[in-house]
């Protein structure tokens, strides 16, 4: 991430007024998710949309901004069937962690993924990922 963040801040530098400028915005604000910057990140998904409201990435970026979700997770699990998704998220809840399940459309398909927690920052949610490993679970970090 840290090479692509110094790319994507130098062309920005750069180039401002280049084509490329709204998904390289875009992408660098991505990255800020991922570190847990979430201000920052709303800041240049912002810029995205007011800037170039007519860009396929002003139309990601409110769909981000929409969807609220700046804080980490884990994900369990992502299910095609809902009873899938509801008896892992129930295994989660019994070993006593706070499992949801989200709902999520990707290339037409309707998935149910299955995540712990909404986390502040990345310390607190590498934790609770250590001690789900250890109790036998898997899953990603997420943003």
């Amino acid at each position: 991430l840290g090479q692509a963040k110094e790319i994507y801040h130098t062309f920005l530098k750069r180039y401002p007024y280049s084509n490329y400028t709204p998904e390289v915005i875009y992408k660098y604000a991505q990255i800020l998710r991922k570190e847990g910057r979430w201000e920052e990140a709303k800041a240049y998904l912002r810029q995205v949309t007011n800037d170039y409201p007519q860009s396929l990435f002003a139309t990601f970026a409110r769909k981000l901004l929409a969807e609220d979700e700046f804080y980490f997770c884990v994900q369990v699990g992502s299910f095609l069937n809902y009873d899938n998704a509801y008896n892992l998220a129930v295994k989660i809840k019994k070993a006593g962690y706070p499992a949801y399940i989200k709902k999520v459309e990707y290339r037409g398909q309707l998935y149910y993924r299955v995540r712990i927690g909404k986390y502040p920052d990345r310390e607190s949610v590498e934790e609770v990922f250590k001690q789900l490993v250890k109790k036998g679970f898997h899953g990603l970090i997420y943003p």
